[in-house]
């Protein structure tokens, strides 16, 4: 069974958080919400859960889609906190993620 958003607390500033489930477990996504016009940027975004690896790009990819229609946002730049373990060492910051909400093929541009 794949991960799903089971609570999604978008408010503005302050640290946001999202619990996510795949029946099994649960994972609490943490981070600042800065919104755009058209652009929203989750800063400092840190994952705690029940193990490394336990979400991929799908599941982040699902989030970001229920974040953008939420917010109704065509952008979602989704910046990591500077790592404390793990994959290159302490201190390191991930590269940020961009995801874009998929045009209607039948609207106008």
């Amino acid at each position: 069974m794949g991960w799903r958003v089971v609570r999604l607390d978008l408010a503005i500033g302050d640290i946001r958080d999202v619990w996510m489930s795949n029946g099994v477990g649960n994972i609490e996504v943490l981070f600042v919400l800065e919104p755009g016009t058209r652009v929203a940027t989750f800063r400092g975004f840190h994952i705690q859960g029940p193990g490394s690896n336990r979400i991929g790009r799908n599941e982040l990819r699902d989030l970001a889609r229920a974040a953008m229609e939420y917010l109704d946002a065509d952008e979602l730049r989704i910046e990591g906190a500077a790592r404390t373990t793990g994959a290159g060492g302490p201190g390191r910051t991930p590269v940020p993620l961009i995801f874009r909400r998929a045009r209607d093929a039948g609207a106008s541009p």
